[in-house]
């Protein structure tokens, strides 16, 4: 499921860390679903709650929330922010396409 879904080959990637129990780090889900479609399908974006996927969460080095990891369409991660603003986002995505 990680190589195959996740850190998958056909499109660069975003990959949302968040805490399911925290407010703040759910209500950005909408404006990253809204970027998504921005980029259509130049961007995969999956979401990974920091506790459910603890074992995703353990295979990228992530350990706090809400935080950003960005990877390559070859699957390699060549980022991760904390900084989950639409401009901070953008800005990188442009960056990788």
């Amino acid at each position: 499921m990680f190589r195959n879904q996740i850190m998958q080959k056909e499109k660069i990637g975003m990959i949302y860390i968040y805490s399911a129990i925290d407010a703040p780090s759910r209500e950005l889900m909408p404006m990253l679903q809204e970027i998504e479609k921005e980029f259509e399908d130049k961007v995969k974006l999956n979401f990974i709650d920091i506790y459910k996927g603890r074992s995703l969460c353990d295979r990228l080095d992530c350990t706090a929330s809400p935080m950003t990891i960005f990877y390559t369409k070859d699957g390699v991660v060549i980022d991760g922010s904390m900084d989950c603003s639409k401009p901070a986002i953008v800005e990188k995505l442009k960056s990788l396409i």
